[in-house]
């Protein structure tokens, strides 16, 4: 298979736990429950968390320097940082002041644009011909994502948060570095070689999964 392809797969596997960050309203009602926070500290939670989110410099400047594989690592070390001090902070491990989680949850956001900036970026430039074909289908997974994190948590885990943020730990910081060793490059030859009819339907198959799910 071309390379092309093999990165593109590392893509929808790293873009499938990147909008995990849109899952946290689902269990903040449990967080608040659990650490006896108000309505107020929890938005606080969700506002420097959007902060994170939407800090992309950081990443992009990794991505041009160094490339996606190391882009992705980094989303994934800060993924795994975040969620695990949020997780030991609701366990009641570390520091858990709505402060202090706050801060876990800009960590992991500033993780999820890691993860989402490198993955589209490598795909545009490995399908230089077909930017919005694939774009498409890397962000369409990238919304589904916080889709199918909740499911999961809603059949396995509901109510027990702290067992589920455990858990999302170990699936995020696995699905990132999965996912960025196979995403890297493709050679300037096949970049440039026209999309066959076989390699459009292989995209389209794509958005059939992502549709199915």
């Amino acid at each position: 298979m071309e390379t092309r392809f093999i990165a593109l797969a590392g893509s929808l596997l790293t873009e499938s736990v990147s909008g995990s960050a849109y899952e946290y309203g689902v269990y903040a009602p449990q967080v608040k429950t659990l650490l006896n926070f108000t309505q107020a500290e929890i938005s606080a939670i969700t506002t420097t968390g959007n902060v994170g989110q939407y800090l992309a410099l950081p990443p992009g400047i990794v991505f041009d320097v160094l490339g996606a594989q190391w882009a992705i690592a980094g989303g994934a070390a800060l993924s795994v940082l975040g969620y695990g001090l949020f997780y030991a902070g609701v366990a009641g491990r570390v520091p858990n002041s709505p402060g202090m989680l706050a801060f876990y949850a800009f960590i992991w956001n500033q993780g999820s644009t890691w993860f989402d900036l490198a993955s589209l970026a490598q795909g545009i430039k490995n399908f230089p011909n077909n930017k919005g074909l694939v774009m498409g289908l890397v962000k369409s997974l990238f919304g589904l994502s916080a889709s199918l994190l909740t499911l999961i948590y809603s059949i396995w885990f509901r109510p027990d948060v702290v067992r589920f943020l455990q858990m999302l730990v170990w699936l995020i910081g696995v699905f990132g570095l999965v996912g960025g060793l196979f995403n890297r490059p493709a050679p300037a030859a096949e970049v440039a070689k026209p999309l066959t009819r076989g390699d459009t339907t292989k995209i389209y198959i794509g958005y059939g999964g992502v549709l199915a799910l």
